[in-house]
């Protein structure tokens, strides 16, 4: 079977009405260089995209750090279905790593030892016995998905909850779950699911935004890049780019766009982004809401350093700014610094890795909409932009 990917159209990301545009671009790359390793670097991860079957073994594909031009499978990984899979048929919500895979076991025999029952049906691979799943069984772990009597929203955000609740409690994964925002994020319902037992609702359960990577749910988010031009030549337009605090905790005193956040519980994009740009950068929300406009969507596949994996929508907009616009930093504490950058300098700081990942990617579409990177600047254009277009099977929509 194939299952629904969720690879958004280059019209829709990439504005593809303009990739291959006559114009040339006045930016230059040193000949040896490229930004493929960099943009393989920011989206590094491919998720399994079936087959699901307990016959076939399920990993990522991942792009080596060392060598981001060649890939390789790691970590076999447990999908987690919403109700009972039948092979072939369904597309998992996420994805376990063996870690959180033994930990819901291990929460599982504690619930079925308590109150007789679980919160959690596991599926054991080919040829292996139901019982085969002991606590340190995992091994031979084919899939998880909710109990049957676990079957709407309610309860399904309520059994997360508590697990990762408990897991806090007892300090485990403390590199996830430790200092981390309690912000409740939407995971939504895979295709083809009959919405009417979940009270027409296309969300399936709600997770505190820190416990995302945990279960490989995606993140969603925006990322607003503000411009000016100085003049009527290409080479005239500047970035406004922002310098990550360093007291944050990931990609501390890294470059940025000029703001981006998560999308709150029942948050439109443009909503969100006009809130991030209002407390980031200090910028006035009559003027957002008079100029801000949107520039598509980034799918971002990401797996950090310390192994886990963020799969995400990024809705990204752009903003023309006065020269002088950026003078005060947010009150957010997210931000050290603004800098106006021309495209030159913000081309040649993607290809020394200066930027934070998905803001990599933000600013590289809109180099691509401006017509400002092309082939023509770039010998690899073609495997820089195969390389941002990475298909995700967990719901997004």
């Amino acid at each position: 079977m194939a299952y629904p990917t969720f690879n958004l159209t280059q019209t829709s990301r990439l504005c593809g009405q303009r990739l291959y545009s006559p114009r040339i671009s006045p930016l230059r790359l040193a000949s040896d260089n490229s930004l493929l390793a960099q943009i393989r670097s920011a989206n590094n991860v491919q998720l399994p995209l079936g087959p699901f079957d307990p016959k076939i073994p399920c990993h990522a594909t991942s792009t080596d750090p060392k060598s981001p031009h060649i890939e390789h499978d790691e970590e076999t990984l447990v999908p987690f279905f919403l109700h009972r899979p039948l092979p072939r048929t369904q597309a998992p919500i996420g994805f376990l790593r063996p870690p959180v895979a033994r930990a819901l076991l291990e929460d599982h025999h504690s619930q079925l030892e308590l109150h007789g029952r679980s919160s959690w049906s596991f599926y054991p691979k080919e040829n292996q016995a139901p019982d085969s799943l002991s606590d340190n069984g995992n091994g031979k772990m084919w899939a998880l998905s909710f109990s049957p009597h676990v079957w709407n929203r309610s309860l399904r955000t309520d059994a997360i909850k508590r697990v990762v609740k408990g897991w806090k409690r007892l300090d485990m994964f403390p590199d996830v779950l430790e200092g981390r925002s309690d912000e409740e994020c939407p995971v939504y319902l895979p295709s083809g699911v009959d919405r009417t037992t979940d009270s027409g609702e296309s969300m399936a359960l709600t997770v505190q935004r820190a416990a995302l990577p945990l279960f490989s749910f995606p993140n969603f988010g925006t990322l607003l890049v503000g411009f000016c031009q100085k003049g009527e030549c290409p080479s005239d337009l500047q970035l406004w780019i922002a310098r990550r605090s360093r007291s944050k905790r990931i990609f501390p005193g890294f470059l940025d766009v000029v703001s981006g956040g998560n999308i709150g519980l029942g948050q439109l994009p443009v909503e969100s982004v006009m809130r991030e740009a209002s407390e980031g950068a200090s910028l006035p929300e009559s003027y957002l809401a008079k100029h801000v406009r949107s520039s598509g969507n980034i799918v971002f596949s990401h797996r950090s350093s310390a192994g886990w994996l963020l799969p995400g929508l990024y809705h990204t907009f752009q903003l023309p700014l006065p020269m002088n616009s950026l003078k005060t930093i947010g009150h957010d504490g997210e931000v050290e610094s603004f800098e106006l950058f021309d495209a030159q300098e913000c081309l040649d700081k993607l290809v020394a890795g200066e930027f934070a990942p998905s803001s990599a990617l933000a600013i590289l579409n809109f180099l691509v909409r401006e017509r400002l990177y092309t082939r023509d600047v770039d010998m690899g254009y073609d495997a820089v932009l195969e390389a941002m277009q990475r298909d995700l099977v967990v719901p997004i929509f």
